[in-house]
């Protein structure tokens, strides 16, 4: 009888394993379906702004965009490398320099545009160290600071069809907008 209670015991302890793998498993599928249906369902951070092309163009070729700044469009194939940018940067002197950043906002970069004429010296000091603090939060990982002199806000950050002004920093907005809209670009997972 002894041998009895001890096999039936095991086999409660087995079943007990076993339910416990299958709920395991069973837990994991329902929590991937649901992150992949949060993502598709889930809004954006700021303004949605259509994304109306995407296509790549022989280097030389006007791009277009929707948005000033950039969210989308048409671009070269080589993306803008990480970076703090100003306005003596050769990337920034560079002709077309928004068809490398368009192409970087595809592959899930955020940028942060910058108008620090519409600032006073030491609100352009507080911004640039406002961005600098934000850059060196995350690594500098997928983030651009660019000067942009067309916008009317002194900051406007953008991701793959989004877009975020401020007329004053705001950390944790930007790390909202930082850590949900770069999900949307086309090719989030590229360099």
């Amino acid at each position: 009888m002894a041998n009895r209670e001890r096999m039936q015991k095991r086999r409660q302890q087995e079943k007990r394993k076993t339910n416990l793998a299958v709920g395991g498993i069973a837990l994991a599928i329902v929590a991937i379906i649901g992150l992949i249906f949060w993502r598709d369902v889930r809004p954006g951070v700021g303004t949605e702004i259509p994304v109306e092309r995407a296509d790549h163009v022989p280097d030389g070729e006007p791009v277009e965009s929707p948005s000033d700044p950039p969210t989308s469009g048409s671009h070269y194939a080589d993306p803008m490398p990480a970076g703090f940018y100003t306005k003596e940067s050769p990337k920034y002197l560079a002709d077309n320099h928004d068809s490398n950043l368009i192409h970087s906002l595809e592959h899930g970069y955020v940028v942060f545009w910058r108008n620090f004429d519409l600032l006073d010296e030491q609100g352009c000091q507080d911004l640039h160290a406002d961005i600098r603090s934000t850059l060196d939060e995350y690594n500098g990982l997928k983030m651009i600071a660019f000067p942009r002199p067309s916008i009317t806000a002194p900051l406007v950050m953008t991701s793959w069809g989004y877009m975020q002004e401020f007329e004053t920093f705001d950390a944790g907005l930007a790390e909202r907008f930082i850590e949900v809209d770069p999900d949307f670009a086309l090719e989030p997972n590229a360099q």
